[in-house]
C-alpha cells in the first residue's frame, strides 16, 4: 500500500499514467456500481474553480456499446450522485486513489451513428443540490421578530 507521501513523489515525475474511478451512488450515498470501465479513454476533464458558485465539475464520455445502464429516470438521470476517485499508477502496479467528492449529473448530450454511440454527461460538486443550481433549494422556515 502506498502513502500520501509517495504519490507526491510520483506525480513530480515527467511520465506518469494517471488513474480514476467513478461509482454510482444510492441516494444515501453508498456505491453501487463502478462505471469506469464504460469510459472513453482520454475523456475525461476536470476543472476546479469558482464560477457562478460552482467550485468543481468534470465531463465524461461514456461508450454506450460497452454500459449496461440506460439513461431514464429508472437508471441514470439528472442529479444522480457518483462518487470520483483520481490517483496514479506506479510502476510496481499499485495505484494510490485520493477521493475528490460527491458530485451529481447536471446535463447530457447523445450520440448515435452506427459506428460511435457515446453519451456525453457533465458533472457538477455535491453543493449545486443547494443553490437551486441544479434545481434544489435549502428548506427552512424563518420567524422574525
Amino acid at each position: 500500500m502506498k502513502t500520501y507521501e509517495q504519490y507526491l513523489l510520483e506525480i513530480e515525475k515527467p511520465v506518469i499514467r494517471p488513474r480514476f474511478k467513478i461509482e454510482l451512488l444510492h441516494e444515501n450515498e453508498e456505491p453501487y456500481a463502478d462505471i469506469t470501465s464504460s469510459i472513453e479513454f482520454g475523456s475525461l476533464t476536470y476543472n476546479e474553480q469558482m464560477v457562478n458558485g460552482s467550485r468543481q465539475q468534470f465531463t465524461v464520455n461514456i461508450n454506450l456499446d460497452e454500459f449496461r445502464y440506460t439513461f431514464s429516470p429508472d437508471s441514470i438521470w439528472i442529479n444522480q450522485k457518483v462518487f470520483l476517485s483520481e490517483g496514479v499508477e506506479f510502476n510496481d502496479g499499485d495505484i494510490y486513489m485520493i477521493p475528490k467528492g460527491v458530485y451529481v449529473i447536471s446535463s447530457a448530450s447523445l450520440l448515435s451513428e452506427p459506428s460511435n454511440r457515446k453519451m456525453t454527461l457533465i458533472f457538477l460538486d455535491k453543493f449545486n443540490l443547494l443553490n437551486s443550481v441544479l434545481g434544489g433549494r435549502l428548506s427552512a422556515i424563518l420567524a422574525f421578530k
